[in-house]
C-alpha cells in the first residue's frame, strides 16, 4: 500500500473519527531520527502522561527505550539497564495505554517473516496501527543498542556501524512492539518493530531476530495517531543547506 503523506494524514484522521479507538502518541518521525535529529523537547514525564507501553530512544541516541507496565527502561550500549530520570528527553518515541483487544495463540515463530505469516491474517485492518505484547520464554533473541552521540550528529546509518549486539537463549522476557501500516513510511517503521526486556529487567534491546514456541500474542488496536512534529536540529548533516 503506497500512499503520500497528505493522504496518510487524512486516513489517520478518518480512522480516529470512524472508529473512535485508542491512540498511538508519537514524538517526532522515524525519518527525522534517520536523518540524525537526536534532540527534542519532549520529556519522559510527558511521555508517561500518554501511556504505559511503547518504544523509542533518548536524547543523543543514548540507548534503546523499552516502556512496559508504566516504567521506562534504557538499554545502554554496554548491555546494562537503567531507569532514566523523568526530566530526560526523547527525540523519538511511540507509546500508548495498552489494552488487550485480541489474544492470538501461535505455535511459534522463527524470525519476523514467520511471525508475520502467523499474525498478519489475524489483524482486522491494514490501515490502523497495533501495539503488540508477548510475554514468555524465547528460544533466541538477537538485539542491539547504539552508543550515545555527540554533535555534529551523524545520520543513523553511520551510528549503527558502531552498535553493540546482544544474544539471548532460552530467556524469559517481554517483546514490546508496534505494527504500522505501509502508508506510515517516514512517520514510523512500516510492519513490525520490537524491543525486548528480560523478565528480571536486567537486559534487552532493539530486536533484530527472534524465535519462540507456544506463546500468546496480545494485540491492542490503535485507531488514532497523535504526532508531535519534530523541532529540527539544523546541525544534522542531512539537513544542512546545499
Amino acid at each position: 500500500m503506497v500512499r503520500n503523506f497528505a493522504l496518510s494524514t487524512i486516513i489517520c484522521l478518518f480512522a480516529s473519527t470512524a472508529f473512535g479507538g485508542e491512540t498511538l502518541y508519537q514524538t517526532s518521525t522515524i525519518q527525522s531520527l534517520l536523518d540524525g535529529v537526536y534532540e527534542q523537547e519532549m520529556t519522559l514525564d510527558q511521555v508517561k502522561q500518554h501511556g504505559d507501553f511503547g518504544l523509542g530512544t533518548f536524547d543523543h541516541l543514548n540507548g534503546e527505550m523499552v516502556f512496559v507496565d508504566g516504567v521506562i527502561y534504557r538499554v545502554k550500549s554496554d548491555g546494562s539497564i537503567q531507569i532514566p530520570a523523568d526530566n530526560e528527553k526523547t527525540p523519538f518515541s511511540a507509546v500508548t495505554t495498552f489494552v488487550t483487544d485480541a489474544t492470538v495463540k501461535i505455535r511459534g515463530a522463527d524470525g519476523f517473516d514467520s511471525f508475520a505469516k502467523a499474525i498478519d491474517p489475524r489483524l482486522p485492518s491494514p490501515d490502523i496501527f497495533y501495539a503488540i505484547r508477548i510475554d514468555g520464554t524465547f528460544s533466541h533473541i538477537k538485539a542491539r543498542s547504539a552508543p550515545p552521540q555527540k554533535k555534529p550528529y551523524p545520520p543513523l546509518k553511520e551510528v549503527l556501524k558502531t552498535q553493540s549486539f546482544f544474544e539471548f537463549h532460552n530467556i524469559k522476557g517481554t517483546l514490546i512492539g508496534l505494527w504500522c501500516p505501509d502508508y506510515s513510511k517516514g512517520i514510523n517503521v512500516p510492519g513490525y518493530h520490537f524491543h525486548f526486556l528480560t523478565e528480571d529487567r536486567m537486559a534487552g534491546g532493539h530486536v533484530l531476530d527472534f524465535s519462540f514456541t507456544g506463546v500468546e500474542v496480545k494485540i491492542d488496536y490503535l485507531h488514532k495517531l497523535s504526532l508531535t512534529i519534530p523541532h529540527v536540529n539544523n546541525e544534522s548533516p542531512s539537513l544542512q543547506p546545499h
